[in-house]
Formats: structure tokens, C-alpha cells, sequence
């Protein structure tokens, strides 16, 4: 393993359990990978690489395993092409009955440890750290407050600082995080 400086990029959709309650299997899963796949290829698209699936949501890395000076550009960025194509993509799940699709982004910079981590049997290539939790802790925030074709992206200081000015930005009431003496400062993307 090593530790290296990383943007973490959480989506997750928004309403996705209590659609999938009522749903028939293959329809769920019919959305679900179609959802992924176009998430998937943006993230690939701007160099980042995709962590892992966790049920509705995804995690993925832009500076791992090699970083470069645009990381964090490069995961707003694909966040900005997330929220656009979440766009596209509610107006074909509308036609499915899951009216309320959106998805909510978290992206933090900063370090972590990164390498193969798992048991002999099974591991996998991942990020761990306080740079990870605060990225999923972001992604949590901006979910509830994501509506219809209308999802939220909240970034860190530190994600805004390394990304420079190529999206506009909202300053967001600072988040009182456990184990960090200070709140964080976070901003929206105005992506619109």
C-alpha cells in the first residue's frame, strides 16, 4: 500500500430503496445497469477509476493508481457529466415509474492509503482513510436535498481549492464532521 493524495468521488441515487420495494426484479436490475454503465464510462472518460459498487451508489478514485496535477479537476468534471446525464436518464426512468430518479455527489481531496486490501482469497484495489469518509459523508448530504433530474454536487474546500475555478460554486453552510476539530467549508457545483 502507500498514501497519496486522491480526490474521492460518492454518487448514490436518491429514492432508489423505496422504488425498488415495488418493483418487479428485472426492472430494478434493467435500471441499476443502465445507470451504472453510463456512470461507469464517465468516470473512464475523465481518467478516474472506478472503485466499487455499493448497492445503488458507486465510489471512484481520480489520482489512483497514478496521480496528476488535473485530479481533481478531472472528478468535478465527471461529477458536472453525472448530473447531466442523470438528466437524460430521468426522463427514460420516468417512462419506468421511478419518477423521483436523482443522484446526490460527494468528491473530497486529500490523502489516503491505497493498495490491495482484502484476505487471501479476495481483494481489491481501494482507497481507506478520512479522506474517504468525508467524501461519503458529503455524498450524504447532497442526497436528500437532490430532486427530480435536479441532483446536488457538494465539494470540499480542498476538492475546490485543487480543482480551480472551472465550474461556478456556492458556499454551503461548513459541516461539523466527528473526529475533525474544525468543520469542514464545503461548496456546491453549480452545474446547471
Amino acid at each position: 500500500g502507500a498514501n497519496q493524495e486522491i480526490t474521492v468521488l460518492f454518487a448514490d441515487i436518491r429514492g432508489f430503496t423505496a422504488f425498488a420495494e415495488n418493483q418487479k426484479p428485472d426492472k430494478v436490475v434493467g435500471i441499476l445497469n443502465q445507470y451504472f454503465s453510463a456512470m461507469s464510462e464517465i468516470i473512464f472518460d475523465n481518467h478516474g477509476t472506478l472503485d466499487k459498487y455499493i448497492g445503488d451508489g458507486l465510489m471512484a478514485l481520480f489520482g489512483a493508481p497514478t496521480a496528476t496535477p488535473d485530479d481533481a479537476k478531472n472528478a468535478v468534471s465527471a461529477a458536472v457529466a453525472m448530473q447531466r446525464k442523470a438528466v437524460e436518464l430521468h426522463a427514460d426512468f420516468e417512462k419506468e415509474g421511478f419518477t423521483d430518479f436523482a443522484i446526490g455527489l460527494g468528491l473530497h481531496t486529500g490523502e489516503a492509503t491505497i493498495g490491495f486490501i482484502g484476505s487471501e482469497k479476495r481483494s481489491e484495489y481501494t482507497a481507506i482513510g478520512d479522506t474517504v469518509n468525508l467524501a461519503s459523508r458529503l455524498e450524504s448530504q447532497a442526497r436528500p436535498e437532490s430532486i427530480a433530474g435536479r441532483g446536488k454536487i457538494l465539494i470540499s474546500e480542498a476538492t475546490a481549492k485543487a480543482a480551480g475555478d472551472i465550474f461556478p460554486l456556492t458556499a454551503r453552510p461548513p459541516l461539523t464532521v466527528k473526529n475533525r476539530r474544525q468543520p469542514v467549508e464545503i461548496f456546491e457545483v453549480d452545474w446547471a
